[in-house]
């Protein structure tokens, strides 16, 4: 049974699950408009080892939605600040997609507090060319919205399994659930207002824990650039898994949680 927790951060309230226990703290963080449990079935495949902690991004699940800070940075801040609350140290940090990108961040912020850090299909925008403008962002914010306004669980869960047709079923429940909960929490604030304004290649030299980059064969960071970055890393290698798209979890089950048992050995 995981615990159900807030911490209030400068008035902003976050959310995290937690297993507990006195074991070596694994801390997973989701991507864009997902939340926590969406991480449900892996971190179930590795509680028995872990203290295992699931937090929901500001503006996402249950944490706080009022705010329009929901900046890559400020999310790091908010990661860092309840690492050093909960006195959590030497942890496995994983994250995908935008959670990959406040993960890379965290491991710079507090060093000494991160192991190993994983980073499922990270989609960093390499070069100012790779970043959305306005116009490209208005209407990925419009094609978002468009598709998921007032559908009902049901209907969510629907449209996933015609997206993702191999995804598991308790996959498809939660992302659907994530969703719903994401529309009903003011979307359009939170979509207009991440950011994440770094030069990354500046920011993979300050990592200085083993990393692993999780590629998918479809995903959105290319096996070329992830080749491309990792020399910069202080130690990062690629495990490239086929056949996967941008949720690589998701996807290839199997094979992601293989490709992290195997780096964690």
């Amino acid at each position: 049974m995981w615990n159900d927790c807030f911490i209030d951060i400068e008035g902003t309230k976050i959310h995290y699950y937690r297993s507990g226990g006195k074991k070596s703290p694994m801390v997973f963080l989701h991507g864009i408009t997902d939340n926590g449990l969406g991480w449900k079935r892996v971190a179930q495949e590795f509680e028995l080892k872990f203290d295992i902690l699931l937090l929901d991004a500001r503006g996402h699940g249950q944490s706080q939605t009022d705010q329009f800070d929901y900046s890559i940075s400020t999310m790091a801040s908010d990661v860092s600040f309840i690492l050093k609350s909960l006195d959590l140290d030497k942890i496995i940090l994983i994250g995908h997609s935008m959670g990959g990108q406040v993960a890379s961040i965290v491991a710079t912020i507090c060093p000494e507090r991160v192991k190993y850090l994983i980073l499922e299909d990270p989609a960093y925008p390499l070069e100012p060319k790779d970043r959305l403008n306005e116009e490209n962002k208005n209407k990925f914010i419009t094609d978002y919205l468009t598709k998921r306004s007032h559908k009902n669980l049901t209907e969510l869960q629907d449209y996933c399994k015609k997206m993702f047709p191999s995804w598991d079923d308790v996959d498809i429940e939660y992302w659907a659930k994530s969703q719903l909960e994401f529309m009903n929490n003011n979307p359009r604030t939170t979509l207009e207002n991440v950011k994440a304004d770094f030069d990354w290649k500046k920011i993979f030299p300050k990592i200085v824990c083993p990393t692993l980059l999780v590629i998918p064969s479809h995903g959105i960071l290319s096996l070329k650039d992830a080749e491309s970055i990792v020399p910069l890393f202080k130690q990062a290698k690629i495990e490239y898994i086929m056949n996967a798209d941008h949720n690589v979890r998701r996807s290839q089950y199997n094979l992601f949680i293989e490709a992290v048992k195997k780096f964690l050995r």
